[in-house]
């Protein structure tokens, strides 16, 4: 595919497909790294899942462990959101984004990429993230009889609408997050409710005796129970199997306690530790006591036909129902991608793409996958893949071609034995979302201790934990353009705070006729030529057109505060800093650059008789204007 990296970014052109969370967290990271991002969205609004999703569907884990790392949720949303509080949330991160339907890719000779879109119009991009995630393709089974029953058939995400469901006898089948959550949500509407499975899971509790599930799993420790991920060369001894066996033994046995598993009839026969790539939802509170209850009818059974009123199973029932919801899932959606790439990102099994990082593919590096590995912390997974993507295309990671094959292998090798078939089976992380957020912080060059202290292991990870150092740049001349542009690029969430109203520094407010004494090919900033837009000696007038160019083109305005003097800055304890504005205002930064320069504080002697001439005194910096001097 050629040299895949930029040191710049710039001129580099992007097309992100798909505006769910990953599309989101690409776009800001890859424009904040100065490339030329478009983001393409088949719905009408950004969000993913989140936007057209089924009648009470919302995320299963806290608002503090589903958000963006450098915005946090705050009190202004729910503990646990709905899909309209998650929407709104990604609206208030992100308040545009291009809606076009995608209907094309194209490969064009290994140098860049042809988008068509569903309305012909084609565009060239040099690079392409693709963004769709594991939720693209409903997965609806085939069975005969289908085209000739009277039974109303959905796919779980298409249950929006409520009175589709009332006084009717519906099936739900599906053994996961949606068809729990619908079996809870439509309970009041339905007239009986049958929920048909192939196997029983484990589901995963909010809590065990009333310690948080996320202390527990998303902490260092909770690696010692499960065998090392493929790229960790921990020891997997005697101690460390019976350490495991002891803890899933403890797991399994409060899991049925709680939620009264064996008294429904519902405990899985294979042990938890085997179902830990699967078993990825929170059951609602009180759906096994009403499947204990008869409220909820359980058939583990399979369906081998559609009759005119209902369904047949391969146990020899008919079931009659007016409704049958299909939880079966999605496919991941790889249609678009031209047939050179499908050949090689997908086996023979349907598996698929298997990845370096579960990001990049060595033969096809200027294309790039963002929120297929399935986390139980996706934005946090998604935002660190973006800030790797971003990296590797600009250079600062550098992997070999064979040392990329090598470690696909590596993890395919490993997933054989540790990952049950599956068609995700290349991006199924889950319980080891850690040790792989470690190896790209790790590439990134940051060591993984982000907590540090010898009780790390036994501290939680969560979305905060990964959020971008802030940084407050106090001066808006060309010391703190560029400060702000570098910082950006490196992954801080940066804030410049100006006192006038215009950046550009002493250029913005100098003398009449001031200008730079140097030609502009010396005053100009590295990766943004001056070219022949300005004279060779530029005025004052000249220089702050060209830093508002700058700023334009690296999109650095939404991170500048004019006409906001910064009064105090107060040291807390040595670990951030908080910042008073002249208004009032305070606000605490991790970090702190102090941009004035040289030329902050006027200079005018102090001389017998000053306050009492008819003379009027300036300094050279107050002439702006010639009628001043003539008058």
């Amino acid at each position: 595919m050629g040299d895949c990296t930029n040191s710049s970014g710039s001129g580099q052109t992007v097309c992100v497909i798909g505006g769910g969370v990953s599309g989101i967290v690409t776009l800001r990271t890859l424009l904040a790294e100065g490339f030329d991002v478009t983001l393409l969205e088949a719905r009408s609004r950004v969000g993913g899942v989140w936007s057209t999703g089924y009648v009470g569907q919302g995320a299963q884990s806290p608002s503090w462990f589903y958000e963006f790392s450098e915005f946090p949720v705050g009190d202004r949303y729910p503990l646990f959101m709905k899909k309209e509080d998650l929407c709104n949330y990604i609206d208030d991160y992100l308040a545009t984004a291009l809606i076009v339907l995608l209907s094309g890719l194209e490969n064009l000779e290994g140098k860049a990429w042809r988008i068509t879109t569903e309305n012909g119009q084609q565009q060239v991009f040099a690079k392409v993230v693709i963004c769709t995630g594991l939720f693209r393709k409903k997965h609806i089974p085939d069975f005969p009889g289908m085209d000739q029953t009277k039974v109303k058939v959905f796919h779980s995400s298409d249950c929006s609408d409520r009175s589709a469901f009332t006084g009717k006898d519906v099936v739900f089948v599906g053994y996961g997050k949606s068809t729990f959550d619908l079996m809870n949500e439509l309970k009041d509407e339905v007239k009986s409710t049958t929920f048909l499975f192939r196997e029983k899971l484990w589901p995963v509790p909010l809590a065990l005796c009333r310690i948080s599930i996320a202390q527990t799993v998303f902490c260092r420790a909770f690696q010692w129970v499960i065998p090392p991920y493929y790229s960790e060369a921990r020891p997997w001894s005697i101690f460390h199997r019976l350490l495991s066996a002891l803890w899933w033994w403890l797991w399994e046995h409060i899991l049925d306690w709680q939620h009264g598993l064996s008294a429904a009839g519902m405990r899985p026969e294979l042990p938890c530790m085997q179902n830990m790539f699967r078993n990825q939802f929170v059951v609602p509170e009180g759906t096994y006591s009403r499947i204990a209850s008869g409220d909820i009818k359980a058939r583990q059974a399979t369906i081998t036909s559609f009759t005119k009123s209902g369904i047949r199973l391969n146990t020899g029932e008919e079931i009659s129902c007016d409704v049958v919801v299909f939880g079966t899932g999605f496919e991941a959606g790889m249609e678009i991608l031209p047939s050179e790439c499908k050949e090689k990102l997908v086996c023979d099994k349907g598996e698929g793409p298997w990845l370096y990082r579960h990001i990049v593919h060595p033969d096809f590096m200027h294309l790039a996958f963002v929120g297929w590995a399935s986390t139980n912390i996706a934005i946090s997974t998604s935002t660190l893949q973006a800030l790797w993507l971003a990296a590797f295309w600009r250079g600062r990671i550098h992997p070999t071609k064979k040392d990329m094959c090598d470690d696909i292998m590596k993890y395919r090798l490993w997933a054989a034995t540790h990952v049950p078939p599956m068609p995700r089976r290349p991006g199924a992380v889950r319980f080891y979302v850690l040790p792989y957020h470690d190896q790209l912080i790790e590439d990134l060059g940051v060591s993984k201790y982000l907590h540090g202290g010898i009780l790390d292991d036994f501290k939680c990870y969560y979305p905060a934990t990964y959020r971008p150092l802030t940084v407050c740049v106090i001066g808006g001349g060309v010391s703190g353009i560029v400060t702000l542009r570098t910082l950006l690029a490196e992954g801080f969430n940066v804030t410049l705070l100006e006192a006038r109203s215009r950046v550009g520094g002493v250029w913005s407010t100098g003398y009449v006729g001031q200008g730079a004494q140097v030609p502009s090919w010396f005053y100009e900033f590295s990766e943004f030529p001056v070219g022949d837009r300005y004279p060779l000696f530029m005025k004052k007038e000249d220089l702050c057109n060209y830093i508002d160019d700058y700023v334009t083109h690296f999109k650095l305005g939404p991170h500048i505060h004019c006409n906001v003097l910064v009064k105090d800055l107060e040291n807390l304890d040595g670990k951030a800093w908080r910042v008073t504005t002249e208004d009032g205002q305070q606000r605490v930064f991790d970090k702190v650059v102090i941009c004035t320069g040289l030329f902050r504080k006027k200079h005018i002697p102090d001389f017998p008789g000053m306050n009492q001439t008819k003379v009027k005194v300036f300094h050279s910096s107050d002439c702006k204007y010639c009628h001043i001097i003539i008058n």
